[in-house]
């Protein structure tokens, strides 16, 4: 009998100390060690610590103004994609999912930040595959130029919750600060899985993966609100599943909607626009000139739907209000 209660003891502590258990508890609050390629562990313990733990006054009372819910939200689209190589037994990211991989960059490496500032608990972050050379767990471990913009985005949010802060910033000034963090991730993260993208995408999907960097540094120019409302406007328009082979030419998806060939046309001519090197260039001055307007980068994110599908027409609108001085 004494015996028994001694394996069942082991077993227990065996139980308390595996990822198993971690992963299974009830209070998330109380978990301290986990597996930052878990989807579940990244999208309910990292990303919900980073928005509920960053509410403030400028993000609305329900914090939905809070941008972080834009990189949750794709990283919940991208897992239900199929892009992330997930399933209901296994809920691993893989290692050789160029998405998920990006998305740590956005995740996991702002929480380091943020924990720096006590706006989030201390994790321990153990991996279930061996070569995570590319992949700080420690905040010292991680570049110091990419964490010296998250610092400077979780720094300003810690002083103004501790009413240290005695400058005023809005919502847009603190979006401004986020950006240049989700920069600098696509920057590092596009250099360290390179090898990734070239060898694991379709070319289609290789095609879509490059448009959307392209089509994020213009909503970055144009430091576009990624709060709950605007981001999940986004869900009817953004494809349903991995592109094949055989998706060369969007408007002839067929299992594809109206809304999603057209927004992966769009994204098809970014990647194309982002080889030319001169064009792409010319079309980020513009850009910069139309978010310089506050009443023009006013107009483009109160009508977030046609610009996130019809950037261009979107873009000539505007051009148009700026000659004519109503913008």
């Amino acid at each position: 009998m004494k015996l028994n209660t001694f394996f069942l003891i082991i077993i227990f502590i065996k139980l308390v100390n595996s990822n198993e258990y971690i992963y299974g508890a009830d209070n998330k609050n109380d978990i301290k060690v986990i597996d930052p390629f878990n989807y579940d562990s990244r999208e309910n313990i990292i990303f919900k610590r980073i928005i509920d733990n960053t509410h403030l006054d400028v993000f609305g009372d329900d914090n939905m103004n809070n941008p972080f819910h834009g990189l949750q939200f794709l990283l919940i689209w991208q897992n239900q994609t199929g892009r992330l190589y997930t399933s209901k037994n296994d809920p691993i990211i893989k290692n050789y999912s160029w998405w998920g991989c990006m998305n740590y960059y956005f995740s996991v490496v702002p929480y380091l930040s943020a924990n720096k500032f006590n706006l989030v608990p201390h994790l321990d972050f153990k991996f279930t595959f061996k070569n995570n050379s590319l992949f700080c767990s420690k905040y010292e471990e991680c570049d110091k130029r990419m964490m010296k913009i998250w610092d400077d985005y979780f720094g300003t949010i810690s002083k103004i919750k501790n009413n240290n802060e005695t400058k005023s910033y809005s919502a847009e000034e603190l979006l401004s600060k986020m950006w240049r963090g989700h920069q600098i991730g696509v920057e590092m993260g596009s250099k360290a899985f390179k090898q990734i993208h070239e060898n694991s995408l379709s070319k289609p999907e290789m095609i879509l993966s490059n448009g959307w960097l392209a089509f994020v540094e213009f909503l970055l120019t144009l430091n576009l609100n990624t709060n709950k409302t605007n981001i999940f406007s986004l869900q009817k328009s953004l494809p349903h599943r991995v592109l094949n082979d055989n998706d060369i030419y969007p408007p002839s998806i067929k299992d594809f909607t109206y809304d999603q060939k057209t927004f992966t046309s769009m994204i098809y001519t970014m990647h194309y626009i982002s080889i030319n090197k001169t064009i792409y260039n010319i079309t980020l001055k513009f850009l910069q000139m139309v978010s310089s307007n506050e009443n023009c980068r006013l107009l483009i994110n109160n009508n977030i739907n046609s610009f996130l599908n019809f950037p261009f027409s979107s873009i000539l609108i505007v051009l148009i209000k700026i000659i004519t001085n109503t913008c």
